[in-house]
């Protein structure tokens, strides 16, 4: 079975740092890594090992990079997709021998990752006016650093309804059946809500989640936080900014996923 991890950043360092993580906790070292970098980036360090790289003219959303790092790995039989401020803390087990198992005891685990939520969206969706926080999670769990700042700890693996975004592991046909994360793009999905868009998505196609209680961090906030990102965002039009881009994916998930939502397991 193939892995492919993909790692759609804004910085060469962050992602020497994660790969370099990857590498020192994994029982394999024949993944294949795939850093989306803007070009105004040096090349990533060779002594982490070879990392090919996709190279864009300037800096793009998250999902669309991580669309476009898919391509080169589009038939591997797991895709991983993984932000770059997270990684591996020490374990008993590597996190890629925890990744197979889950894929291999679970037939129809479609996606996974190293935290989640057993339900999205609220009881009263499509039942009382909208508002956003229709769409919450219900329940996180993960085996995080900092769980307890987050939800509940997951020590053993079990099925949820949502990932959240910072690690999702596809099942390839699950992802190649998906659409890649172009169709996502496609409806304006370009920063928040793509882990709901896949969860939906997963559910729609009858795939299942899972979560992978790996012992990670995720600092979190490493990007959309920065005034960098919103000066980006200006030069793309959005005025309003992340908030803008936050309320847009919200709206678009709630109008999108009527047949599937809310999700429970």
């Amino acid at each position: 079975m193939s892995l492919s991890i993909v790692i759609p950043s804004w910085s060469t360092d962050r992602v020497n740092a994660t790969v370099d993580n990857l590498r020192s906790h994994a029982a394999g070292q024949a993944h294949r890594y795939v850093a989306v970098l803007p070009i105004s980036e040096p090349v990533p360090d060779s002594k982490v090992g070879k990392v090919t790289t996709v190279w864009t003219k300037e800096r793009r959303g998250a999902v669309e990079a991580m669309g476009s790092g898919a391509g080169p790995v589009w038939l591997s039989d797991l895709i991983m997709f993984l932000h770059d401020d997270a990684g591996v803390l020490d374990e008993s087990e590597p996190w890629d021998a925890h990744v197979f198992r889950h894929f291999e005891d679970h037939p129809r685990c479609g996606l996974a990752g190293w935290g989640g939520a057993v339900g999205l969206g609220r009881d009263d969706i499509y039942k009382t006016p909208y508002d956003l926080n229709q769409l919450a999670r219900i329940d996180y769990q993960s085996n995080m650093r900092d769980w307890a700042t987050h939800g509940s700890r997951a020590t053993l693996p079990l099925r949820v309804a949502v990932l959240d975004g910072f690690c999702q592991i596809f099942r390839g046909d699950a992802y190649r059946q998906m659409g890649g994360w172009q169709r996502a793009v496609q409806i304006g999905i370009s920063f928040h809500m793509y882990d709901a868009y896949a969860a939906c998505m997963m559910a729609r196609m009858k795939w299942e989640t899972g979560l992978i209680p790996t012992y990670c961090h995720h600092d979190g906030g490493g990007t959309s936080v920065k005034g960098g990102y919103e000066d980006w965002l200006k030069s793309k039009g959005v005025e309003g900014g992340d908030t803008e881009i936050h309320r847009k994916a919200h709206e678009i998930i709630f109008s999108r996923f009527r047949d599937v939502l809310p999700l429970r397991v």
